[in-house]
């Protein structure tokens, strides 16, 4: 006799994402400039930057170098993210 699949199993399998989703602007940058950036986001210090200005120089040098990144708002959402 062949064994059931538990309702979790049942559940868990039929659940699954079917589309992957968007990936963000972070996420589609090369690993090297992945790597880089979370280095700029380890050295940012709320008692010493603004967030806005530091967001919008991260841009900047980002352009400078030929990355693309998101706006204003969503680098800041980027910051903020967990380090």
């Amino acid at each position: 006799m062949a064994k059931t699949k538990s309702l979790l199993d049942e559940v868990l399998s039929h659940a699954a994402n079917r589309r992957p989703g968007f990936k963000t602007w972070f996420e589609r940058l090369p690993l090297d400039a992945q790597e880089e950036l979370n280095a700029v986001r380890q050295a940012f210090d709320p008692n010493v930057h603004q967030k806005r200005a530091y967001c919008e120089a991260i841009m900047a040098a980002a352009r400078t170098r030929g990355w693309e990144t998101a706006g204003i708002n969503a680098v800041i959402a980027w910051l903020n993210g967990r380090r």
